[in-house]
């Protein structure tokens, strides 16, 4: 009766060609944008939350105007650095330099950091995912430029962070809308909980198990209160539609959500939230 899906982009429009808008769809990680297909539902944080706000921030908190774009070769990657130039723009940035890592076994990035490292940036934006992720960051802080170049990234959760370990994180930040420490009320019963289920050695929580939970919150809410899966009643529910997740309270906007954004800089392999933005708009505007 309902999908709810934690997944790359790819899988995400396979899935979209497949069910064709006859299962309601919610898709709830971190993603590019521009999503508007029938009887679809997106929860997670998009370039206009995670970049549109970090940026100018960044801009005025540490005087960025340099800055190097680095992430994996496919869709996500590539349409939010499209985006983040169009912010740097407007901040006055400029970019000086942009490149794409294929996924691939044991990416080294011994090359790439020697780029960056020629380019001077002042600021990296990291859309790299997972192992790829870990071994970035844990070349550019064996080349020392963790030092003096700071960097943000758009998919650090806990356990990337604990690959990355503590002696390379100095300089690090992460744009999300969900840290497992957030001081929250919400946050705090959902933790809770957690432990109290699976017991105090379960794994760590992170926004993509977050994201999995609220998706299911989510669509079953919203399914309720239309009384239906038709993806018109469904369309029409949930525009303005309201629930509260361990984020705190989210709205459904053009099929999208609006919500608080946490720019955390990163102390050892823990989190410290260092910026909050307040119901911060998809920037989408699905019908």
């Amino acid at each position: 009766d309902l999908m709810v899906g934690n997944h790359d982009s790819a899988v995400r429009q396979a899935i979209v060609g497949a069910v064709k808008g006859k299962v309601p769809y919610v898709y709830s990680p971190v993603y590019e944008g521009g999503e508007c297909s029938p009887n679809v539902f997106m929860l997670g944080e998009t370039p206009q939350q995670q970049l549109k706000p970090t940026i100018p921030y960044f801009a005025k908190t540490k005087g960025v105007k340099n800055y190097y774009l680095i992430g994996n070769d496919y869709v996500w990657p590539r349409i939010t650095n499209k985006l983040a130039k169009q912010y740097i723009s407007a901040a006055g940035g400029n970019v000086v330099g942009e490149q794409y890592i294929p996924f691939g076994p044991a990416n080294k990035f011994e090359s790439a950091v020697t780029r960056i490292k020629s380019a001077k940036p002042d600021l990296v934006v990291i859309t790299l995912v997972g192992g790829d992720n870990v071994n970035f960051n844990r070349t550019f802080a064996e080349f020392g430029l963790h030092k003096n170049i700071t960097r943000v990234a758009s998919l650090l959760e806990e356990n990337t962070l604990m690959g990355i370990g503590a002696a390379s994180s100095s300089n690090l930040y992460s744009s999300m809308a969900y840290f497992a420490n957030i001081d929250s009320t919400e946050n705090k019963a959902f933790v809770s909980s957690y432990k109290a289920k699976f017991g105090a050695k379960a794994a760590v929580l992170n926004t993509l198990a977050e994201s999995n939970y609220a998706g299911i919150v989510f669509g079953s809410a919203l399914v309720n209160k239309a009384g239906s899966t038709n993806a018109s009643k469904l369309a029409a529910t949930a525009e303005g539609f309201t629930v509260n997740t361990p984020t705190g309270s989210v709205t459904m906007r053009n099929r999208h959500t609006d919500k608080n954004m946490f720019l955390a800089e990163c102390k050892g392999t823990q989190f410290s939230v260092a910026k909050v933005f307040n119901n911060v708009a998809s920037g989408q505007t699905c019908t």
